[in-house]
């Protein structure tokens, strides 16, 4: 299993996008339309692939979540979250996460 590669004690960073940014794009139309569903907090769109046999065209159905629900994961999985940061590629650094910021930095320890 994947925690029992991690050593107890040692730093582990995990990025991933931030649940809040997508949300915040919602609305009601996008929900009716079957595109975001605030009960699962599944969002389905379609995305581009630029693939060696040439472009195409994938139907993502994206599970957000959103701070809260991370850290409660990683504690499930014997994780101390020691801090949370907000960022983006390139933007990084110690600061709060911000609602509209496409990332979220977590940084713990396996307990």
């Amino acid at each position: 299993m994947f925690t029992s590669s991690i050593t107890t004690g040692l730093a582990f960073l995990l990025t991933t996008l931030n649940g809040y940014a997508t949300i915040r794009q919602m609305n009601d139309a996008i929900v009716h339309e079957g595109r975001f569903d605030p009960a699962t907090m599944i969002s389905s769109y379609e995305d581009e692939w630029d693939l060696p046999e040439g472009p195409r065209v994938v139907q993502i159905h994206e599970r957000l979540f959103i701070p809260p629900e991370v850290v409660d994961l990683l504690k499930r999985a014997n994780f101390r979250v020691e801090a949370v940061f907000g960022g983006t590629a390139g933007h990084w650094s110690q600061r709060p996460v911000s609602l509209d910021e496409v990332e979220a930095m977590y940084v713990c320890r396996r307990s």
